[in-house]
């Protein structure tokens, strides 16, 4: 039973509960599916393989998952960091760079059993806060840069250099596509107005404590 924990859930499973989490499952795939492409071209690979990335883990973390607060799928960091670590080889959204991105999500999934079987989770104790803070405000500088051209509807020559970026997005500010300027802009305000409307609606920050790490908290 404890290689098949969710035996066990789907006995004493409530038939009550059914509408809830089919509604619970339709709002995240809502979600996820836009979210997944996205995170798939701030990878540098083709959105359909972020389809990919989301349709697995969610599944396989709610037959096996213990947390209900842990993400699942692909996030922004992650995507980040495999185009940062594959840029220098090969050109983003080609052949060989997406044959890269899936040998190297092949070996970190490895490495993450590794250490769920030995148990090396307290680590992250050791992982000062102003070391997370930095890591989080560099990785939203960068993304921001890379994703500038989607929003502006303009094209952007790839670099690995973060000023570089910026550079040519000024260069290319002219050609700027007002439709696609005004869906991105519109966007925002729906973000930033749902915190005054609903405390769950989209975009409402949340603080959660990290536990077993006093003092450490997410902004959600």
């Amino acid at each position: 039973m404890q290689l098949l924990p969710f035996i066990a859930w789907l006995r004493n499973y409530k038939k009550g509960y059914l509408v809830r989490d089919l509604i619970a499952g339709i709002t995240i795939a809502v979600v996820l599916i836009p979210q997944s492409m996205s995170y798939a071209m701030i990878a540098g690979i083709p959105p359909v393989y972020g389809l990919y990335a989301a349709a697995l883990p969610p599944i396989i973390a709610a037959l096996w998952g213990r947390s209900s607060l842990l993400a699942t799928g692909p996030v922004a960091m992650v995507s980040l960091l495999v185009f940062t670590s594959i840029i220098p080889f090969e050109k983003p959204g080609s052949p060989e760079f997406i044959s890269i991105a899936i040998m190297l999500a092949l070996m970190v999934g490895a490495i993450q059993i590794l250490m769920g079987v030995f148990k090396l989770g307290y680590l992250m104790r050791f992982v000062s806060h102003p070391v997370i803070v930095g890591f989080t405000n560099a990785a939203a500088i960068i993304i921001t840069a890379t994703q500038v051209k989607h929003i502006l509807g303009i094209d952007v020559k790839g670099s690995k250099f973060i000023f570089q970026l910026f550079l040519e997005i000024g260069k290319n500010l002219a050609d700027t596509n007002p439709f696609t300027l005004g869906v991105g802009i519109l966007s925002f305000v729906i973000i930033i107005a749902g915190k005054k409307l609903h405390e769950n609606f989209p975009g409402q920050r949340r603080r959660l404590f990290i536990r077993g790490i006093p003092g450490k908290r997410l902004i959600l």
